[in-house]
């Protein structure tokens, strides 16, 4: 029976150091050698070495439950991950693990535990917003799930971790939300810059249509229907950076690579109705598209996707895919020129200058935020926006200041009668 320093029994196979730590003996089957295991908290090691008695008694490996967590995530990804997911989701699940590995990434699976994971998630609170960290917890989650589930650990320890927003004070929620709405000012100021330029129908597109932008730059002409007034949205383009090949198996060095998918949500596959603008842009854009074929004899020679998608609506002037981030770019390029005039203005006025902020998605929210303000059915809406249920089109919606007390003086010509 083994003692603590004090000289008290503590359990069979069980021991504390000098240094204070606790360790614990257990010899498994098949090999002549004791697997140690150690713990500055009693309770902890007696868990621990439970497990792997439980282990020895259904004849299981425990070689699962000694590897580091990184070692787990990766056998984790090439085996249920790289089978079932796209490769847009592969990356962002590393993306959200690797801002997570330098803090418990070494541990292993067996002395993981809901301390470490809240410690981690503490650090990441101090640099990441609440809905990032919530991404790389739920990802970290799955994986210690399926690390549950074979018996390599027996409970999840991200199971009650707590996601403490330290951000959350330094900016007001009507400031946080209004950043995702772009008004009418703005919006003519933004369109004054990109006026004549081939971007300016992109961006109306989008407006207008509450498009994501992989699903505007995927388009067809015959996705297009012009005598319907309507756009059939079932695909998405982007470039992303691909873990594994196309046989699931994972590749020496992550390559980037352009693909062309259908959406991760069943409700993004829908049909979105067209004004007489979107569809004059589009007029204009597949003008331009004819004007680049003649202007260039070797236009799309280099776009492989032309022989599966031979009727691309975006492309460049090269005859190239039109990509997402192309779109991030040109905002990026057109908000600098409008914050360079702005800063002008205000210092010849004498006045404080705060720079202007628009990507390309805020006109998703722009245009769901219009649609709520003129009164557009609810339910239309889901189907437009291809969310699939109220509450992210609720996300999507910053009603304007002006709006609000718009509609609260129905309220308050409504208890006229009772003052």
């Amino acid at each position: 029976m083994g003692k603590n320093l004090k000289g008290k029994s503590i359990g069979r196979g069980i021991c504390q150091r000098k240094d204070g730590l606790y360790q614990a003996k257990v010899y498994m089957k098949g090999s002549p050698k004791p697997t140690y295991l150690y713990d500055s908290n009693l309770n902890n090691l007696r868990a621990k070495k439970k497990h792997l008695e439980f282990m020895k008694t259904k004849n299981l490996s425990t070689i699962q439950s000694m590897i580091i967590l990184n070692e787990w995530f990766d056998q984790w990804m090439e085996t249920v991950c790289a089978v079932k997911l796209k490769n847009t989701t592969i990356r962002n699940y590393y993306d959200n693990y690797n801002r997570i590995k330098g803090s418990i990434g070494h541990i292993k699976l067996l002395d993981l535990n809901q301390i470490s994971v809240q410690d981690a998630v503490n650090d990441l609170a101090k640099k990441y917003k609440k809905s990032t960290i919530k991404s790389t917890l739920n990802v970290l989650s799955s994986c210690l799930e399926y690390a549950v589930n074979n018996f390599a650990i027996t409970h999840n320890p991200c199971r009650g971790v707590i996601i403490d927003d330290y951000l959350k004070d330094f900016m007001p929620k009507e400031m946080e939300e209004d950043r995702q709405y772009i008004d009418k000012k703005l919006l003519d100021l933004f369109f004054d810059v990109a006026k004549n330029s081939r971007s300016e129908r992109y961006f109306y597109i989008l407006l207008h249509t509450g498009l994501r932008a992989g699903e505007l730059c995927a388009l067809q002409w015959k996705d297009i229907d012009f005598e319907k007034r309507e756009l059939r949205i079932y695909k998405t383009i982007n470039r992303t950076k691909c873990y594994f090949d196309g046989y699931g198996k994972k590749l020496e060095h992550a390559v980037t690579s352009i693909q062309i998918t259908t959406p991760k949500k069943e409700a993004s596959n829908r049909a979105v109705p067209m004004t007489d603008g979107v569809a004059e842009a589009f007029r204009i854009l597949k003008e331009q598209q004819s004007q680049d074929k003649e202007n260039n004899e070797n236009w799309g020679n280099s776009n492989a996707f032309l022989k599966e998608y031979p009727d691309l609506a975006m492309t460049t002037k090269k005859g190239n895919c039109f990509l997402p981030n192309y779109l991030e770019k040109e905002c990026r390029r057109l908000v600098a020129i409008l914050n360079k005039r702005q800063k002008q203005i205000a210092e010849d006025n004498g006045e404080s200058f705060i720079p202007i902020e628009i990507h390309p998605h805020m006109f998703r929210h722009t245009f769901v935020t219009n649609c709520y303000q003129q009164k557009l059915d609810s339910r239309i809406l889901l189907d437009i926006t291809g969310h699939r249920n109220q509450k992210m089109t609720d996300h999507y919606t910053h009603p304007e200041k002006e709006f609000i007390h718009r509609e609260f003086e129905k309220y308050e010509h409504s208890v006229q009668e009772y003052i």
